[in-house]
């Protein structure tokens, strides 16, 4: 009897001991996969999305709708069509037909100052470990004039007035050689848009 309680105490510490080394092994493997999608890779993005979306106890939606996204935006097709038949995950993307038809946004309002350029925050656009392609633009602030622009989180911004944007030095270039006409070449759902604005 003793014996056999015995060897019941050794299997569950075994077992725990084993769920524990699993559960580290999983966080290791997010943080791997945060880490890539944070370098641009989109499988990685979509692949954290997915792992999210599904642990139990830690479920995260917006988060997890928010990585897919950014594997779509990334060009990672899997997670396209996965914002695109689950409307579970999110709404999907406009269809591209919406987008070519609409042509240029154009908008107005008050200008900005070099302190408002602050209210989000621009991260290069790396295509490939020694490429950048524009300026991917996250954390924008509600009413600020990123957001008057009708730019959208994840929106990639290749071009100010037919300037480059890739740099941050090439950023400021572009903001000084404006007056009070804007036009942002935008990729968003991995379409190609333009977004005018003009200061009043």
């Amino acid at each position: 009897m003793v014996r056999s309680i015995l060897i019941v105490t050794i299997l569950a510490a075994a077992s725990a001991s084993d769920a524990a080394v699993l559960t580290s092994a999983r966080a290791h493997t997010l943080q791997r996969f945060k880490r890539q999608c944070e370098d641009g890779i989109g499988k990685a993005c979509y692949d954290y999305g997915r792992a999210l979306w599904s642990t139990p106890g830690a479920v995260d939606r917006k988060s997890s709708r928010k990585f897919l996204l950014r594997s779509c935006t990334l060009r990672y097709q899997p997670a396209c069509t996965a914002l695109q038949e689950h409307s579970a995950f999110t709404t999907p993307p406009p269809p591209k037909k919406s987008l070519a038809k609409s042509g240029p946004v154009e908008s107005g309002g008050a200008c900005f100052n070099n302190q408002e350029l602050a209210n989000a925050k621009l991260k290069p656009n790396s295509v490939s470990p020694t490429s950048v392609h524009g300026q991917r633009i996250y954390d924008i602030k509600p009413g600020s004039f990123w957001s008057r622009v009708g730019l959208q989180e994840d929106d990639v911004i290749y071009k100010l007035n037919n300037m480059p944007f890739n740099f941050p030095q090439e950023v400021l270039q572009a903001f000084g050689s404006t007056g009070k006409k804007f036009a942002f070449e935008v990729e968003r759902y991995g379409q190609t848009m333009t977004l005018w604005y003009t200061c009043q």
